[in-house]
């Protein structure tokens, strides 16, 4: 690492390592923030240092992105009315800074941008136009969240391109997985942060802080309350006294009561649930009811891990859902119907406002108890997007399925029925379109087997003789010896015409094996009336039929012709048998191509049945399947 250069703080004359391309800090020792200015002097700012920390990254903690390693040297953590955000220093080997930002557990790491004073005029530009929409780099941009600081306290070593009491924060989308962050602070000039969104465990982090909880008296009662997580808590609730608090600069400030008491509950404060292979804590419960005629109510479990962050568990007439908050947007501000999300699109389910009627524990958001926010799902199952609205601010988050059955071993308690389809519960819906494309590719499969098992096939004509019915006889045998099959299994298909009128005639073919004296058998009939009714001629049956044995082992067979006739007037006097073996059978191909349709129906019909129940929940019901819904 590059070395650092030691000023004299200001206030107290204690010694303060500035790393480079830095120009904040605090003094461990009299707690006094310092700016260094133009002039590389020092001033003192009336800002605060950290108090308490519950982040596991700490001044020290070190990582490495994208090849290059890094350690962290100071940290602004910035508290809003809705959340918190920390931006960590971090200082790379090559002697430049970075940021890496931490919203309750979604990472993001990047760096400062240097603007063209072009670049700084459209910034501010926006920034005091409130528009939502630029072009930044020539990559159209979205404002989806704006905010102004109600706390800042920092540690360490940061950078602000200004002087600042409170600074305003503007998040906008930029590219897939990527935010540009623009911080105004007193003076018009604006830094421009630009994240891309990583995962906890790419970071690769090491020397991180040991993880404690903070215990405060309530104001009201003096019962101790538990903090799970000091640096992100925005709302906390007095189980003893029933009274909700908002936290700030680590204190509590009173804001009224639960005014009901919910009897859903089917987990508890502390106990650990284990989802995508980490134990989380149950930090929070609440339950929240929306705004509709049918008050509908739903239970949330707030879920927390050092490093990984919230989830949230969500419970509805049985269904579960676990709920993670996302880095990126799914589009702009606008509100569609159909929306696309890591290429797949999400149709709009549900929308609503809603507030919050009974809570418990720690939560890191503020909670609502009005319409002031809105929110629109859209489901592909067993995935849900969920967009929250509140003014100007917009928050994204992802919701997958959670199994009852798997649930209900983590749970102390017996989980409630199911009423109906979850929005997305995995109940064996498929697309009609994949249902398509696969029986498409079955059907196709299915052709080209029977292809190339007929091109294989010999069809060698063995027999095709006349054969005469004795006067007055009606039963006759004839042998066909020495015939010789090649094939370790094949067939034999026999077609037998005769002149049969207003009787009928039957055929039994009879294979013997010379060596095993197994034996292969089928039998034909054929049958043909004719006459006239009410002056019409009518007629059924037929003169030429065929039937095939299959499954036949090669070797040396005695064929034995078994002709049958009805004893009366129309007699047979002849009969013509053509025997050909190992020719191409199609019933077996038209009985799996048939199924194959019958179950591609079947599936449809099943998904189709599961999605009407499923929609039968959202507002939209009627637009979706109009039909149905006016039977």
């Amino acid at each position: 690492m590059s070395s650092y250069t030691t000023y004299q703080c200001s206030v107290c004359d204690n010694n303060v390592n500035f790393y480079p391309q830095t120009n904040y800090i605090h003094c461990t020792k009299c707690k006094s923030v310092l700016y260094k200015n133009d002039d590389n002097k020092l001033e003192s700012k009336l800002i605060a240092a950290l108090k308490k920390s519950s982040s596991p990254i700490q001044i020290g903690t070190s990582g490495i992105y994208n090849g290059e390693s890094f350690v962290v040297i100071g940290r602004c953590k910035l508290t809003f009315e809705n959340e918190t955000i920390s931006f960590f220093t971090i200082f790379y080997a090559n002697n430049k800074i970075g940021i890496l930002a931490v919203n309750t557990g979604v990472y993001s790491i990047g760096h400062f941008e240097a603007l063209t004073q072009e670049q700084v005029n459209i910034v501010n530009g926006v920034v005091h136009a409130k528009q939502t929409n630029l072009n930044f780099n020539e990559i159209p941009c979205v404002c989806t969240n704006t905010q102004t600081t109600k706390e800042i306290e920092v540690e360490g070593n940061f950078y602000f391109s200004n002087t600042f009491t409170e600074i305003k924060y503007y998040s906008f989308t930029y590219q897939t997985k990527s935010k540009l962050i623009f911080f105004k602070g007193n003076e018009i000039a604006t830094n421009v942060l630009l994240e891309n969104a990583i995962s906890f465990s790419e970071l690769q982090l090491q020397n991180l802080r040991k993880i404690e909880e903070t215990i405060i008296p309530c104001t009201i009662c003096k019962n101790p309350i538990k903090i799970y997580d000091e640096d992100n808590a925005v709302v906390v609730n007095c189980k003893k006294c029933d009274s909700n608090f908002y936290y700030l600069s680590h204190q509590l400030k009173q804001n009224g009561k639960n005014q009901t008491k919910s009897t859903k509950i089917h987990f508890e404060l502390g106990e650990v649930l284990a989802f995508y292979n980490h134990d989380y804590t149950i930090t929070g419960i609440c339950e929240k009811e929306d705004f509709t005629i049918y008050k509908s109510k739903w239970r949330e479990y707030c879920l927390y891990h050092p490093t990984e962050g919230y989830l949230f568990l969500n419970e509805f007439d049985g269904h579960w859902i676990v709920v993670n908050k996302l880095f990126s947007n799914a589009d702009t501000t606008e509100d569609f119907e159909i929306i696309e999300f890591d290429n797949k699109q999400y149709e709009l389910y549900n929308k609503y406002s809603y507030k919050t009627i009974y809570i418990e524990g720690n939560f890191p958001y503020k909670l609502h108890y009005n319409k002031q926010l809105t929110c629109l799902e859209y489901i592909a199952p067993p995935v849900m997007v969920i967009k929250e609205k509140h003014g100007n601010n917009i928050n994204w988050f992802a919701a997958k399925h959670v199994s009852q059955k798997e649930l209900q071993k983590q749970s102390k308690k017996n989980l409630p029925y199911k009423v109906g389809i979850g929005a997305i519960e995995d109940k064996g819906q498929v697309q009609a379109k994949t249902i398509f494309l696969v029986a498409l590719f079955c059907l196709l499969f299915t052709v080209v087997v029977q292809f190339v098992t007929n091109t294989n096939k010999t069809n060698k004509n063995i027999v095709n003789e006349n054969y005469n019915f004795p006067d007055s006889v009606n039963t006759v045998l004839y042998s066909i010896n020495n015939v010789e099959l090649n094939n370790n299994s094949s067939n034999l298909n026999v077609e037998v015409t005769a002149a049969v009128s207003n009787a009928w005639f039957e055929l039994n073919i009879e294979a013997i094996n010379n060596a095993t004296g197994e034996r292969f058998y089928a039998e034909q009939g054929l049958e043909f009336y004719s006459g006239y009714d009410d002056g019409e001629y009518w007629k059924e049956g037929t003169n030429t039929e065929d039937v095939t044995i299959s499954k036949i082992p090669k070797g040396i067979y005695t064929i034995n012709l078994i002709a049958l006739q009805e004893a009366s007037n129309q007699k047979v006097r002849d009969f013509n048998v053509s025997i050909t073996y190992d020719t191409p059978i199609f019933r077996n191909f038209f009985i799996v191509f048939v199924g194959i349709l019958l179950i591609a129906l079947l599936a449809y019909a099943r998904s189709y049945y599961i999605n009407v129940r499923r929609w039968e929940n959202s507002p939209y019901y009627e637009l979706k399947y109009p039909s149905t819904s006016n039977e």
